[in-house]
């Protein structure tokens, strides 16, 4: 009788890093980075990138961990999206296949305009476990930093995709949050030294409480 060891395939864990500050991690995302071998990260290089210098300086042995690479296209263009996507899932599932798990990166939370999401669905439907461990949105951290709610009692939060048309959403009431890495077309600056912000808060359509906060956390206002 042959001796035929079948390796258990590993999970992928969509994981949420929040704004770029590390502390704001939760005990879970730092838990399963910890423990998977591999992490994935959107960036264009094997070593840089946003999310993963977030967890640079949190993760337990962290020059022990094989890192891929896995770079979303800044693009609406659907045929090189799908191309990035198949070719980033056939990198994660290889390592699935060796059996071991691997963490994907994902700036704040990755249900939320997240490029994990269709990374989690493609690896799901190739029949591999996948998980998600969520976040602190970019908006929640602006907010709290503010020292302002998002939203109160009966008042609407509306949660916008900014590098798509915004004028209809501007009619619309209570708060509104441009989730994007752009606002008009131009670049933010970082809101504070170690975050990446990729959110403009809009209290009531109203910019009074950015510029407050411009001083204090090195914000600009977008015009």
């Amino acid at each position: 009788m042959d001796d035929k060891r079948v390796t258990k395939r590993g999970c992928l864990y969509g994981v949420g890093v929040g704004p770029g500050d590390p502390e704001l991690l939760t005990l879970k995302a730092l838990r399963i980075l910890n423990s998977c071998s591999v992490i994935a990260h959107p960036g264009k290089t094997h070593d840089a990138g946003v999310a993963l210098d977030c967890v640079r300086p949190v993760v337990q042995e962290f020059h022990k961990k094989t890192i891929l690479s896995c770079e979303v296209p800044m693009t609406k263009e659907a045929t090189v999206l799908d191309a990035a996507y198949e070719t980033n899932v056939s990198l994660i599932c290889e390592r699935l296949d060796a059996g071991e798990d691997v963490a994907f990166l994902n700036l704040g939370d990755p249900t939320i305009y997240g490029s994990y999401m269709t990374i989690h669905k493609m690896v799901e439907d190739r029949g591999y476990e996948a998980y998600i461990v969520p976040g602190v949105p970019s908006f929640c951290a602006a907010a709290a930093a503010l020292e302002d709610a998002l939203c109160l009692r009966g008042e609407e939060l509306h949660v916008i995709p900014a590098s798509y048309d915004v004028a209809n959403a501007l009619e619309l009431s209570g708060t509104k949050v441009f989730n994007g890495r752009s606002w008009n077309g131009r670049e933010r600056t970082n809101f504070g030294s170690s975050w990446d912000v990729q959110s403009w808060v809009f209290p009531n359509a109203k910019t009074q409480g950015l510029e407050a906060a411009k001083d204090r956390q090195g914000l600009s206002t977008p015009s």
